[in-house]
């Protein structure tokens, strides 16, 4: 069945006219990451969704494919991302978040819209993960998320979590499924650009 894009709603991009924000002339982008970072990890390993929630504004996205949710999906919205997270956190346990400093940049593609990427690593019970973020700047002057993207470097089931010992053939076939992992991603991530379902994640 055919899809027309132009009949699908446009999320609102995060300009600094509708955040009612401003940008400072000089930034630390590494300290407003890494900052950010360290907060959202310490709100999941101590399973406050709501304190992770307070992390993003209100009109926000997080597009999980696989990592957390075995599953692809869309969450919309700070309400929608709290009770995410309160479903998922016991479940997964995610910690040990890493930023990576080598993609780490301001970015600014117009002069009303202007955000921090940054790219981070992390783990569950279930295997290992990266992600990405997008801060934006708010009224207070504090920086809060607009987009966050989690996927699966290594994945492993529950038995698989449990028995962390594999042989060297194990490895190889659990290669071969991070591979198809991967695959089904991009796969999946190229049919939902298409479709235009949050326009926020085109360039990941």
């Amino acid at each position: 069945m055919s899809v027309d894009v132009s009949t699908l709603p446009v999320p609102p991009l995060p300009t600094l006219l509708n955040l009612n924000a401003t940008v400072p002339d000089v930034i630390d982008v590494q300290k407003v990451a890494s900052e950010w970072l360290i907060a959202l990890s310490d709100a999941l390993e101590s399973n406050s969704p709501d304190d992770a929630a307070g992390l993003f504004i209100e009109d926000c996205w997080w597009r999980d494919m696989l990592a957390l949710t075995w599953d692809f999906r869309t969450f919309h919205g700070a309400p929608e991302i709290r009770t995410f997270l309160h479903d998922r956190i016991e479940a997964v346990h995610p910690k040990a978040f890493k930023l990576r400093r080598d993609f780490l940049e301001l970015q600014r593609p117009y002069e009303d819209l202007v955000w921090i990427r940054a790219v981070f690593d992390f783990e569950t019970d279930t295997g290992i993960g990266f992600g990405i973020f997008r801060l934006v700047p708010t009224a207070t002057g504090e920086w809060k998320a607009h987009v966050v993207y989690t996927i699966p470097r290594e994945k492993r089931t529950p038995a698989q979590a449990r028995a962390k010992s594999r042989s060297l053939g194990g490895r190889s076939e659990a290669g071969k499924g991070i591979r198809e992992i991967r695959s089904c991603c991009v796969g999946h991530w190229r049919r939902t650009e298409r479709l235009g379902n949050c326009c926020a994640f085109k360039e990941l």
